[in-house]
Formats: structure tokens, sequence, C-alpha cells
């Protein structure tokens, strides 16, 4: 705009115009010179010259996000840091007035943002811009978990939302990206759980405390027999207990603190309790289940004879034993009963323990057979030289009929009638009846009565020839018995009957010494007679005779031998004859058909 007195017309930057005093220019330039003349009305000219130094219109940006998560802050900056900045909400209210501004974005925002730059000559120019924000909706996590866990437990925990994907922090400590997770608890926990959706997150704080678990233990005894029972005790004062036999997977029916249980098998018995705060414990107890005795019993016979013994046996060597009416326990596998009188029958109890004293009984029935009657009819004296006949009359029965005289039993017959030799002297007899693989037996003795005594009178030589004749002979002074001694060749302990000079039955146990063979000598008492003969003789051979013998004679038997080998029992019979002749004599006797001759020297 120009001004000045008395001007009729103006001319702007050499150009001409409008007379007017005004002139729009749009300078190109950073600085631009105009010029302007004007004339008055007499022609008069003057010229004046302004320059336009043009400042530009601020242009600028805004660094920073246009979109936020709802309550973040975020910082704005304007890019040229020459300008000054004037920030404004939608409301007008100025929020900033550096070059930059941090808000805090809860909705959509627009911002005004006006930058403004002032040139040299102090020509102020300026720009606004409208800068629109869009919040963002951040994830919604929400969680599900039991803020107090019992100890040794596991903590599952749960969360859910908006969110895309999940982080978990410990400790500071990336941990997980799953929707859950899961940890045994012994100690306190605290936890962080980030979410994110859009580019926005969330978190929250998780903290799990740990409360006491029960203390629990199980006692009772930890080994028993089959079919036994045990019972188990828990720790007392819990609030509750179940109770399962883990080995069959079987729940059982106690609800206390103890149980009885009898488990047919090795089982792990476990009992689950809980406290006051509801945490649970458990423990399991081993309960070893012994196999009773395994064994048999059996009998020499299950049917005896009475009056007789039975022997029972045992299988099992491994285990120990009580018997019927025993008190303590052996390694006994066998024990002998008596049995009593037919129909008697009895029933015989064992009982059988381990090593791990686990017990089991067994019995066997034993019964009894009756012996049959012996009914044997006998004469118990018979004469001198005549024979005894015993019959038995038990139809049933089968007869043994033994000659027992030297206590050693000799078969004679097994007919159920027996018909002796011609006996000389006293005879035992045993008679055995069998029926039913039962015996009876009896022992009887067939006496010998002395023949009459028959004695010649005057005779200068007295001759005892007859075996029915009385023999006088001196016994030993040291006892009644005849003190013969015999040293004979045969098996040690085989036994040799001698019969006195009155037949009675002499014994004598002998073995054989290593000088002697086939001969014995006579015992001291003959040295006491002065003058005598011996008869020896078996059955109806003659084995020796002989006269004059000392005390220290030595008799020797040339055929005794061949009878020897025969048996091992052999009987032998001897007479003495005794003679008080003034000259010597031969004297001719015949004893059992066999005719003897000796001379007889005078006393």
């Amino acid at each position: 705009m120009a001004s000045g007195s008395d001007i009729n017309s103006y001319i702007w930057d050499n150009k001409n115009s409008e007379n007017r005093n005004e002139y729009t220019v749009r300078p190109i330039n950073d600085e631009t010179v105009y010029s302007l003349e004007g004339k008055d009305e007499f022609g008069c000219t003057n010229r004046d010259e302004i320059t336009v130094v043009v400042t530009p219109t601020p242009t600028f940006e805004i660094i920073g996000e246009n979109a936020v998560c709802i309550n973040d802050e975020i910082t704005l900056v304007g890019s040229d840091k020459k300008l000054e900045y004037s920030w404004k909400n939608k409301n007008g209210d100025e929020i900033s007035s550096s070059t930059s501004a941090t808000i805090t974005i809860t909705q959509d925002t627009t911002l005004y943002i006006t930058g403004t730059a002032k040139n040299s000559n102090g020509t102020i120019c300026s720009s606004t811009i409208e800068y629109v924000i869009r919040k963002k909706e951040r994830p919604t996590i929400n969680a599900n978990y039991s803020n107090a866990i019992c100890y040794g437990s596991s903590a599952t925990i749960n969360v859910f939302g908006s969110s895309d994907n999940y982080e978990w922090y410990k400790n500071g400590k990336l941990i997980s990206t799953e929707n859950s997770y899961e940890e045994v608890i012994t100690e306190p926990q605290k936890y962080l759980v980030k979410g994110y959706m859009n580019g926005c997150d969330d978190s929250i704080s998780i903290d799990i405390a740990v409360k006491e678990i029960p203390a629990i233990e199980i006692t009772g005894a930890n080994e028993i027999c089959f079919n036994d029972s045990v019972v188990l005790n828990a720790t007392a004062g819990l609030n509750s207990y179940q109770w399962k036999n883990l080995t069959t997977s079987s729940f059982l029916s106690s609800t206390s603190e103890e149980i009885k249980i009898a488990p047919k098998v090795d089982s792990k018995i476990e009992v689950i309790v809980s406290n006051a705060e509801g945490c649970e414990n458990r423990d399991s107890f081993d309960v070893i289940v012994n196999s009773l005795p395994s064994f048999t019993i059996s009998a020499n016979e299950n049917s005896v004879c009475e009056n007789s013994e039975v022997e029972l046996t045992t299988s099992n060597d491994k285990l120990t034993y009580k018997w019927e009416n025993e008190t303590e326990f052996s390694s006994n596998l066998n024990k002998i009963f008596a049995m009593g009188s037919f129909p008697m029958a009895d029933t015989f109890k064992v009982t059988a323990m381990t090593d791990k004293g686990c017990i089991k009984s067994d019995s066997i029935r034993i019964t009894t057979k009756a012996r049959p009657q012996l009914n044997i009819v006998f004469t118990d004296s018979i004469c001198f030289g005549k024979q005894a006949t015993m019959t038995g009359h038990n139809n049933t029965a089968k007869y043994k009929w033994y000659d027992v005289t030297n206590g050693v039993e000799n078969l004679l017959s097994e007919s159920s009638s027996y018909t002796t030799d011609a006996l000389t002297e006293n005879r035992l007899f045993k008679s055995i009846a069998t029926s039913n693989g039962c015996e009876s037996d009896t022992t009887f003795e067939v006496a010998i009565r002395e023949l009459p005594e028959v004695k010649i009178e005057n005779s200068p030589i007295i001759t005892i020839c007859d075996i029915s004749s009385r023999i006088e002979i001196k016994k030993s002074r040291t006892s009644n018995a005849f003190p013969f001694a015999i040293a004979q060749a045969t098996s040690k302990g085989s036994s040799v009957s001698l019969y006195s000079s009155t037949n009675s039955l002499l014994s004598a146990k002998y073995s054989k010494p290593a000088s002697l063979n086939n001969s014995f000598r006579l015992g001291e008492w003959l040295a006491k007679i002065s003058s005598f003969i011996v008869v020896f003789y078996l059955t109806t051979s003659l084995l020796f005779s002989f006269s004059t013998l000392s005390e220290s004679s030595l008799v020797t038997f040339s055929t005794l031998s061949s009878f020897l080998t025969k048996k091992g029992i052999f009987k032998i019979r001897y007479k003495i004859i005794i003679a008080t002749p003034s000259a010597t004599k031969t004297i001719a006797c015949t004893f059992d058909g066999l005719k003897l001759t000796a001379s007889l020297p005078p006393l």
C-alpha cells in the first residue's frame, strides 16, 4: 500500500497499474524488491522501493503413532524443530507448547498442532494440522486358579480372554507361552501373565500360597501267614481316611485310622488322608503273605493190628512239626503211636510250621484189625524120651511153630499141628497164628518128667550109660551153672546148646579164637572127678568120646566141622560116665543107638 499527498497516479514495480494505492504481489523469491512511482497533477514523479522478504509458510509433520493402545501414553514430536508449536485438543485446550507432546490415550483423540515460524524482520508465519489418534483396545485377561495350594500338589492356572497369545513370567524369566500353566508347588509362587492383541498387551499378577499337608505313617505287621489278618494303623487325628489295596486296585471299607485286612497275596496297602485345610497326603505299606506249610502225612499202614504200633511220617523236611500230645515243635519227621484193642480207631494230628512261623495242621485216621485167636492145645509135660504134639484150632488162621529153647526162633513147622521128636529135656516152644495180616503168639514150655532111677548094687564099676540114669556132677564153685566153656569155629555170636547129664539145656555164646579149630577146653570142675568118660554126639552121629581128662585137657572133634556149616544153630548132647574101678575096666554103653566102649583106669 502506498501513501502520499497530491498523487494522481501510481506505477508499481515498473509496470502499469491501476491508479490505486494498493498492489498485490506474489513474490516468488525469498526476498523481492518492489518499486512505486508516484505522479502528481503537475507531472512530477517520485519513486520509492520496498523489499519484500518472503517468510515461507511453515510445513511440518507429526512424528508418532496414530493408533495407540488404550491407556498408553504417546509422545508426538513435530518434525521441524525450528518452529514453535502449540498442541491443542478439540476443545481448544492447549496441552503442550513444546516441540513434542505426551498424552495418555483413553479414547479416539483429535489434536490440532500449530507450527509457527518467525523471520528476521519479525514476520510470523504459522500453519496448523489436524492429527487424529485412534485408540486400540487392550486384550482382556482373566485367570482361573486356586490361590492356595497344598504342599506338593500341582497348581494349574488357566488364563482366558481376548488375547491372541500369552507370555508367562516367573522371577523375570519367561516360562511359558501357552494359555495354561501347571507346576508342583512346594513354596509360595508369583507369576506375571501378559496377553497380546493387535499390538496391545495387558498383564495380570498371580500369587499362590502353600498350605501344609498332613503327616501320615502306616504301622503294623508287614508279614502274615495265609488266611491270617493284620491290623494297620495310620497317624491319628486327621479329618478323613481312605484305604485302598493298590495290588488289586480296590478300595477298602474302613474310613477310620485303623483297618483290619486279610489279603491272600502280597499286597501294597495305601491310605489317603486329609487335614482341616483340605490338603491330602498318602502313605503305603507292604504286607507280605507267607505260604502255609505244604506237606502230607502218611502211615506205614492205615489199618494196623490191635495193640501194635503205627509209624506216621511227614513229607517235607524243611518244616518243623508238633505231633499229637507234644507241646514243642521239632524236626522229627516220624512219630510212632501205640494202638489199642480192636475195634478202636484213632485220628492223629500233626501241626507243621515254616521258618516264617506259619502253621497248618493235618490228621490221619488209623483203624485197628483184630488179632486171631490162638486156640492151641498142647501137653505141658511128657515123659523123658517121648514126643509132644501141639495143635491150633483156629480154622481162619495159619500157624507156625518154633523151638525157642536157646533164645533163637528155630522154625519147626508151618501147619496147624506139629509133633516133636522124642524129647529128653525141657523145651520151650512158640506158636504164631496169622490172619488178615495180624499175628497172635504165645510161648509155652513142655517139661520132661524124669524116668525112674535104676541102680545096680555091689558092682565094682558104677556105670551110667542109660539116658534115663541120673548123673551126679559137681557144679561150679562160684555159681549154680555148669561151667562148660566152648570155643568153636563158627560165626561170631552164634549159639550152641549143650545138655547136662540131667538133660537140661545149657547154652553158651562163643567166638572163634585164632589158635583153636573145632576144639574146646573143659572147666575146672572136671578135675574133681577121678575118672570119667564124656560122649558128645549130634543127632545120630557120634562126634567124640574120651576118658581120663584133666582140667586142661583139649578136646578136638574130628567130625564136628561138617555139621557146623549147616544153619548156625546146633544141639550137642553129651553124657558123662563116672566109674571107680580098682583096675582098668572096659565099659560098653549105648547112647541113642550109638555104642560106646571105653577103658577106665583105677582110681
